[in-house]
């Protein structure tokens, strides 16, 4: 009986060692791996700081790359303001046909917008809308042939010198919006699919959408090679091939959206329009 527990009394003691020399042996293991994953923080095993990682280093530019940043939106500043020889070059050869030509009879001196909003998104109200178009109606104005919001109707098609905006709705189709004969088209699908990720940018897209648009109304067929123009396209065969110096920046909270296209009519676009409509000398005040 003695022998026996004597031995039971040994097995025991040697599984106990045995546990004890695994459990150090699974501590010096995890120790180890801290050691070595502590001093290689980051893809490159450099042990450098996150801070002064690539990354980290683009999110807060140096001196030098806010300067040049700066120069740049300068540059653009300069781009929108001014329209030196030459650059009017258009993307097409239509030929542009003056908003004049349009006409039932004779000349007119105004172009007139209404608004309807009969099958707006409920998320649009009607002041917004309105006051996107009498602001793209009061830019082109500057063309020397004026541009006027006249407030809603319920008609569905403009007469004459009276163009009508008024919204449709094709879901999943990319596309914004456009114009035909006096009708500015406005989709309320593609609209909402834009304000699911950021309303401020959504709402830009209709301005430059309805500046665009109107454009076409004072005359101007042909789109724009700047892309800095408002008369520019991103979307189509002949889409524009000179970037602007930088881009324009739209801030919505945490979100930045870059693009390339005034939400207004530019220099150009409105030195363009004035030539076209023989109105060559410059705008008062431009």
């Amino acid at each position: 009986m003695a022998n026996a527990n004597g031995r039971a009394d040994r097995g025991v003691a040697g599984f106990s060692l045995l546990r004890v020399g695994k459990a150090l042996i699974l501590f010096f293991a995890v120790l180890i791996g801290f050691i070595f994953f502590a001093t290689t923080s980051g893809p490159d095993a450099s042990g450098k700081p996150a801070a002064t990682t690539p990354a980290a280093a683009a999110v807060t530019p140096d001196p030098a790359h806010r300067q040049r940043e700066a120069e740049a939106q300068r540059l653009r500043a300069t781009e929108v303001a001014e329209c030196p020889d030459g650059e009017m070059a258009t993307q097409t050869a239509h030929g542009n046909v003056p908003v004049n030509a349009l006409a039932v009879a004779g000349r007119f001196n105004s172009l007139r917008f209404a608004y309807n909003p009969a099958l707006a998104p409920e998320s649009v109200p009607e002041a917004r809308l309105a006051g996107i178009i009498s602001a793209a109606a009061q830019a082109w104005s500057a063309c020397g042939i004026r541009g006027e919001f006249v407030g809603t109707t319920q008609d569905m098609s403009g007469a004459a010198n009276t163009f009508v905006v008024q919204w449709y709705n094709s879901e999943g189709v990319p596309i914004a919006g456009y114009r035909k004969g006096t009708t500015i088209y406005l989709n309320a699908g593609h609209y909402q699919t834009m304000r699911a990720h950021s309303e401020v940018y959504a709402q830009d897209v209709m301005q430059r959408l309805i500046s665009h648009e109107m454009g076409h109304a004072f005359g101007l067929v042909e789109h724009s090679a700047r892309c800095v123009d408002v008369m520019a396209t991103e979307d189509s065969f002949d889409k524009c091939d000179r970037d602007p110096a930088a881009p324009r920046t739209i801030r919505d909270t945490d979100k930045l959206f870059f693009v390339k296209q005034q939400a207004f009519p530019t220099a150009c676009d409105i030195k363009r329009c004035r030539l076209i409509n023989g109105l060559a000398a410059p705008a008062p005040g431009a």
